[in-house]
């Protein structure tokens, strides 16, 4: 998943956040039902406030760019669990499974990957790790 990071890091722009917080989106309205993550969604914002040493950046894809990162997530033996893959202009760049903890709201992404709260909607998904290390990152479907 490295390598789908560094694509939306390439199709983005950044920006530092004019506040010691910034505008997490956050599980309001969302829920932790796995069976809403069956889809195809397009990658729409991240943050990241690395170590807290210095300030949140925000990405969002540029204004002219015609690229776009979508992640397909396919359900397998149960909505708790299945594929993920990467699409960049719709050209396949990275499988990988994931897996829903529903006690939690979390999810990994791989083998042994740390889990991660999220929440989904019909229409957005947030992957969020905020409050422990400041990452989010916001996908809208498509």
């Amino acid at each position: 998943m490295p390598r789908l990071l560094l694509l939306a890091a390439l199709l983005a722009t950044a920006s530092s956040c004019d506040s010691a917080e910034p505008d997490f989106t956050g599980f309001d309205g969302l829920s932790g039902d796995a069976e809403l993550l069956a889809g195809t969604w397009v990658w729409e914002r991240s943050f990241s406030c690395g170590d807290g040493s210095g300030p949140c950046q925000e990405f969002v894809p540029a204004p002219t760019a015609t690229e776009t990162l979508t992640f397909t997530y396919s359900p397998e033996t149960s909505s708790h669990n299945g594929t993920v893959e990467g699409f960049f202009n719709g050209y396949p760049v990275g499988r990988t499974t994931y897996l829903v903890e529903p006690s939690s709201r979390s999810i990994t992404l791989g083998l042994g990957g740390t889990y991660t709260p999220f929440g989904v909607s019909e229409d957005r998904l947030v992957i969020s790790d905020a409050a422990s290390d400041g990452e989010e990152t916001t996908y809208r479907r498509r």
